[in-house]
């Protein structure tokens, strides 16, 4: 009996000793902090005052656009109101998309936007078109304002993504459908419809780098819109 009594000692010890060690590294893990999460903010800086069409940015692509249509009948100092950017998924949350191989993407946990991509791509918009909008529109307005516009701007961005598929030459990608039409005609009728494409290059393995570069594409694209509503209102005028 005192033999037994011994073993189931012996034993109960071990199992003590494990259960102890167990917790200890559980609670061990439950300590060390979490890496931390980074946000960020797309910004497309200020837009450059320019009577000439605004240069094009060193180790920048410039957009790609597509046959565009266009009206010849819009009458500067209206009211524009832009509404929010609809943004594609998977690039409509806050997590970074990278795109690793041809047909292979991924999410960044760890790397996001500060804010949903429609909410601060749409103020940058706003706020770039108000700044640039001379007497091309009497004001720039959100769907917030009650101010009745003659003019409404949508866009819906369809790509949004840091390219690493040629790790030779990663660069940030971004894509916008802009339609602008006139909304006191009845039948809504198309003022401007385009798609603009842009990339700019980045640092590999570099989230600060990869938010410039869409930050370089985004300025691309509103620079170039920039100059389509020029030219749609001074033919108008």
């Amino acid at each position: 009996m005192s033999v037994n009594l011994t073993r189931f000692a012996r034993l109960s010890v071990t199992f003590l000793i494990a259960a102890v060690c167990a917790m200890a590294i559980s609670c061990s893990a439950l300590s060390q902090p979490s890496p931390d999460k980074a946000f960020f903010a797309i910004d497309p800086g200020e837009p450059t005052p320019a009577v000439a069409p605004l240069p094009v940015a060193p180790a920048v692509t410039a957009p790609e656009t597509s046959t565009a249509k266009t009206s010849t009948t819009m009458p500067a100092g209206a009211v524009l109101q832009v509404r929010r950017l609809r943004v594609a998924s998977p690039y409509d949350g806050k997590e970074f998309v990278y795109r690793t191989k041809t047909n292979e993407y991924r999410t960044d946990y760890y790397n996001g936007f500060i804010a949903a991509p429609d909410q601060s791509l749409t103020a940058a918009l706003i706020a770039w078109i108000s700044r640039t909008g001379g007497t091309r529109f009497a004001s720039v307005v959100d769907v917030a304002s009650s101010i009745p516009p003659r003019y409404v701007l949508e866009g819906n961005v369809t790509s949004l993504y840091g390219d690493y598929a040629d790790k030779a030459s990663p660069k940030a990608v971004m894509a916008i459908k802009i339609f602008l039409f006139d909304d006191s005609d009845a039948s809504g009728r198309v003022i401007l419809q385009k798609q603009y494409n842009a990339s700019a290059p980045i640092d590999p393995g570099s989230a600060e780098s990869l938010v410039k570069g869409w930050g370089n594409a985004y300025r691309q694209i509103l620079e170039q819109l920039t100059a389509d509503l020029d030219a749609t209102s001074s033919s108008g005028r």
